[in-house]
Protein backbone atom coordinates (compact mmCIF):
# COMPACT_ATOMS: atom_id res chain seq x y z
CA UNK A 1 0.00 0.00 0.00
CA UNK A 2 1.49 3.31 -0.96
CA UNK A 3 1.51 6.14 1.57
CA UNK A 4 0.64 9.57 1.33
CA UNK A 5 3.09 12.12 2.04
CA UNK A 6 2.03 15.30 4.01
CA UNK A 7 2.40 17.68 1.26
CA UNK A 8 -0.27 16.05 -0.42
CA UNK A 9 -2.39 15.59 2.35
CA UNK A 10 -1.98 19.52 2.72
CA UNK A 11 -2.66 20.38 -0.87
CA UNK A 12 -5.41 18.35 -0.67
CA UNK A 13 -6.39 20.31 2.48
CA UNK A 14 -6.29 23.96 0.91
CA UNK A 15 -8.01 22.66 -2.56
CA UNK A 16 -10.87 21.30 -0.11
CA UNK A 17 -10.32 24.73 2.45
CA UNK A 18 -10.81 26.56 -1.00
CA UNK A 19 -13.69 24.66 -2.02
CA UNK A 20 -15.81 24.75 0.96
CA UNK A 21 -14.41 27.92 2.84
CA UNK A 22 -12.29 26.96 5.60
CA UNK A 23 -11.83 29.60 8.37
CA UNK A 24 -8.59 28.20 9.63
CA UNK A 25 -4.99 27.34 9.04
CA UNK A 26 -2.65 25.30 10.80
CA UNK A 27 1.06 25.73 10.22
CA UNK A 28 4.11 25.25 12.14
CA UNK A 29 6.02 27.92 14.54
CA UNK A 30 9.68 28.24 14.18
CA UNK A 31 9.69 25.94 17.10
CA UNK A 32 8.15 23.36 15.11
CA UNK A 33 5.05 23.46 17.44
CA UNK A 34 1.54 23.52 15.27
CA UNK A 35 0.06 26.99 15.41
CA UNK A 36 -3.92 26.98 13.81
CA UNK A 37 -4.74 30.97 12.32
CA UNK A 38 -7.69 32.09 10.69
CA UNK A 39 -6.74 33.20 6.88
CA UNK A 40 -6.57 37.07 8.16
CA UNK A 41 -3.97 36.04 10.86
CA UNK A 42 -2.04 33.63 8.59
CA UNK A 43 -2.49 37.05 6.14
CA UNK A 44 -1.54 39.51 8.57
CA UNK A 45 1.43 36.63 10.08
CA UNK A 46 2.68 36.14 6.40
CA UNK A 47 2.63 40.43 5.86
CA UNK A 48 4.62 41.02 9.60
CA UNK A 49 7.15 38.27 8.50
CA UNK A 50 7.52 39.54 4.76
CA UNK A 51 8.53 43.37 6.25
CA UNK A 52 10.75 41.64 9.22
CA UNK A 53 13.12 39.92 6.71
CA UNK A 54 12.84 42.88 4.52
CA UNK A 55 14.10 45.18 7.33
CA UNK A 56 16.46 42.55 8.55
CA UNK A 57 18.21 42.72 4.82
CA UNK A 58 17.88 45.82 4.52
CA UNK A 59 19.81 46.91 7.68
CA UNK A 60 22.26 43.93 6.47
CA UNK A 61 22.79 45.45 3.17
CA UNK A 62 23.34 49.20 4.84
CA UNK A 63 25.66 47.34 7.29
CA UNK A 64 28.61 47.41 4.72
CA UNK A 65 30.90 48.07 7.80
CA UNK A 66 30.20 48.39 11.60
CA UNK A 67 32.05 50.99 14.15
CA UNK A 68 34.49 48.15 14.97
CA UNK A 69 35.50 49.27 11.02
CA UNK A 70 34.85 45.16 10.05
CA UNK A 71 33.50 44.79 6.72
CA UNK A 72 30.31 42.61 7.22
CA UNK A 73 31.55 40.46 4.52
CA UNK A 74 34.83 39.18 6.81
CA UNK A 75 32.04 37.60 9.03
CA UNK A 76 31.57 33.85 8.49
CA UNK A 77 28.62 33.47 10.37
CA UNK A 78 26.46 36.39 9.17
CA UNK A 79 27.22 35.16 5.23
CA UNK A 80 25.83 32.22 6.36
CA UNK A 81 22.89 33.71 8.08
CA UNK A 82 22.23 35.85 5.06
CA UNK A 83 22.07 33.01 2.56
CA UNK A 84 20.08 31.22 4.91
CA UNK A 85 17.28 34.23 5.30
CA UNK A 86 17.53 34.43 1.47
CA UNK A 87 16.85 30.78 0.58
CA UNK A 88 14.19 30.42 3.09
CA UNK A 89 12.40 33.43 2.50
CA UNK A 90 12.47 32.84 -1.42
CA UNK A 91 9.18 31.39 -1.46
CA UNK A 92 7.75 34.03 0.61
CA UNK A 93 9.38 37.01 -1.92
CA UNK A 94 8.19 35.29 -5.10
CA UNK A 95 4.46 35.41 -3.80
CA UNK A 96 4.73 39.01 -2.71
CA UNK A 97 6.20 40.00 -6.15
CA UNK A 98 3.47 38.44 -8.00
CA UNK A 99 1.18 39.98 -5.53
CA UNK A 100 2.39 43.39 -6.12
CA UNK A 101 2.17 42.85 -9.81
CA UNK A 102 -1.88 41.81 -9.78
CA UNK A 103 -1.18 38.26 -9.71
CA UNK A 104 -2.16 35.41 -7.89
CA UNK A 105 0.57 33.16 -6.63
CA UNK A 106 -0.45 29.66 -7.94
CA UNK A 107 -1.58 26.27 -5.33
CA UNK A 108 1.75 24.23 -4.94
CA UNK A 109 3.69 28.73 -4.81
CA UNK A 110 1.18 29.13 -1.81
CA UNK A 111 1.80 25.36 -0.02
CA UNK A 112 5.70 26.33 -0.38
CA UNK A 113 4.84 29.66 1.56
CA UNK A 114 2.97 28.14 4.31
CA UNK A 115 5.41 25.56 4.52
CA UNK A 116 8.66 27.78 4.46
CA UNK A 117 7.48 31.08 6.61
CA UNK A 118 8.48 29.64 10.00
CA UNK A 119 11.89 29.10 8.62
CA UNK A 120 12.22 32.50 7.15
CA UNK A 121 11.33 34.17 10.27
CA UNK A 122 13.77 31.90 11.96
CA UNK A 123 16.29 33.16 9.91
CA UNK A 124 15.15 37.15 9.85
CA UNK A 125 15.40 36.75 13.77
CA UNK A 126 18.92 34.74 13.39
CA UNK A 127 20.37 37.61 11.33
CA UNK A 128 18.88 40.78 13.40
CA UNK A 129 20.45 39.13 16.59
CA UNK A 130 23.86 38.62 14.92
CA UNK A 131 23.37 42.08 13.34
CA UNK A 132 22.22 43.52 17.28
CA UNK A 133 25.30 41.39 18.41
CA UNK A 134 27.82 43.45 16.32
CA UNK A 135 26.56 46.85 17.01
CA UNK A 136 26.32 45.58 20.81
CA UNK A 137 30.51 44.73 20.78
CA UNK A 138 31.12 47.74 18.66
CA UNK A 139 29.75 49.70 21.22
CA UNK A 140 31.34 47.95 24.12
CA UNK A 141 34.61 47.79 22.87
CA UNK A 142 34.72 51.36 21.69
CA UNK A 143 34.86 54.81 23.94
Amino acid sequence: MESISGRAVAAAGVVICSLVGCTTVTVRSPGGEPVTRTHAEFRAYGEQVFRLQNAVLDELISTAEDDTGLPVQDDPALLAAEDEIVESCRDLNEAAGLSAEGLKPGLPLQLRVMDSMPRCEASAVAVKALLDGRSGFASAVMP
